[in-house]
């Protein structure tokens, strides 16, 4: 399994710094038996990271409504963010 944490930086202390709050900016990428290909897209969201949606790939391309799901879900997360007043 490959994770890829490019926005982000380690700040010591088992701390991690990353500007794009709870923006989805990466994804978790793995190959499974029988030449198949699993992803897991995340974010960021107060300090923890989130799994907003997994699917198996099954074109080269990450399908469109894939990506708006996990959209929709992260959009969730920012209103949620914003009812409790919580600043990241």
């Amino acid at each position: 399994m490959l994770l890829e944490l490019t926005c982000c930086e380690h700040s010591g202390a088992g701390q991690w710094a990353c500007p794009c709050a709870a923006r989805w900016e990466e994804e978790i990428r793995t190959d499974l038996p029988g030449n198949r290909t699993a992803r897991v897209l995340i974010c960021f969201y107060k300090e923890r990271l989130v799994a907003l949606h997994g699917f198996i790939k099954k074109t080269r391309a990450t399908p469109e409504n894939e990506l708006a799901l996990a959209r929709k879900r992260q959009k969730e997360l920012e209103n949620e963010q914003e009812k409790s007043g919580i600043k990241h």
